[in-house]
């Protein structure tokens, strides 16, 4: 899979956890719509984690990517182009 597609998808995850959060705080105490929102927010979260845990790889090598600052356009360990 594209690294590149990976950290959008990671990141979207991450916004759509974050809202859910938000709009599940703004939510009436104890309403069926809070409890649904927040175990969507926290597997949102998860679902996150794994892709850049999985997916987030030089296609070539299958080396684990640095998780921080942009996608590098060389793998680090082989040295091919991504």
């Amino acid at each position: 899979m594209n690294p590149r597609i990976v950290k959008m998808m990671q990141f979207g995850l991450y916004g759509l956890a974050c809202i859910a959060g938000v709009v599940s705080l703004m939510s009436k105490q104890g309403s069926a719509i809070k409890t649904i929102l927040l175990i969507a927010g926290i597997a949102a979260l998860v679902l996150g984690l794994l892709a850049g845990t999985v997916f987030y790889r030089c296609p070539h090598c299958g080396a684990h990517l640095p998780p921080k600052g942009p996608t590098p356009d060389t793998c680090p360990e082989c040295g091919k182009r991504l």
